[in-house]
């Protein structure tokens, strides 16, 4: 499936109304008087099993109206287009593969390399690691080389981000450049 066919998909499910959830099927089926599927029935296996995943998700503390969002947009992209809900995730997996691999949703590593490079060329006997899962650059370098670094630049912003100095009893001098909101102050 190309990229425009999914934009034209999230968007054609954003427009649709909303239709009643589960509840009000359950609730309908009540007034009219019908029973509840029978325990051993595979309607209400399905039914036990979804309780137990959407339970599991909110542990994880999910928005609710994200995940309903979510499910609905799954449900409806595997409706259009003949698939399975696992193959609807698995193609959402994929694209979302795909945009990553791209690097359109990494948009902090380009500000942290263009932090990196800039003070590499400030700093030589220095080494600035750029690490994208933690969002943040490690300083590098000889004790010396980082504490006069971080007395220099300790607690200057660099946009969003900011010099972090810390002079570790074990560890000896750590510098880091991290989001200016993740540094606790207290």
């Amino acid at each position: 499936m190309k990229k425009s066919e999914v934009i034209k998909a999230l968007q054609e499910v954003l427009r649709e109304k909303k239709r009643p959830g589960l509840w009000a099927n359950i609730r309908a089926k009540r007034e009219r008087g019908e029973k509840p599927a029978h325990k051993n029935s595979n309607a209400h296996k399905d039914a036990v099993k979804a309780g137990k995943e959407i339970n599991k998700m909110s542990e994880a503390n999910i928005n609710p109206e994200a995940e309903k969002l979510v499910g609905s947009f799954i449900m409806k992209l595997a409706k259009r287009y003949g698939y399975g809900a696992k193959d609807a995730i698995y193609l959402i997996q994929d694209v979302i593969s795909n945009i990553e691999a791209s690097g359109k949703l990494n948009e902090g590593e380009g500000t942290l390399n263009k932090i990196a490079d800039m003070l590499s060329r400030k700093f030589p006997d220095l080494r600035f690691d750029v690490n994208t899962m933690s969002d943040r650059i490690d300083v590098r370098g000889s004790q010396q080389d980082l504490a006069s670094f971080g007395s220099k630049l300790g607690g200057k912003k660099l946009g969003e981000y900011e010099v972090f100095a810390t002079d570790d009893d074990d560890r000896g001098e750590i510098v880091r450049i991290v989001k200016s909101d993740s540094i606790s102050r207290g």
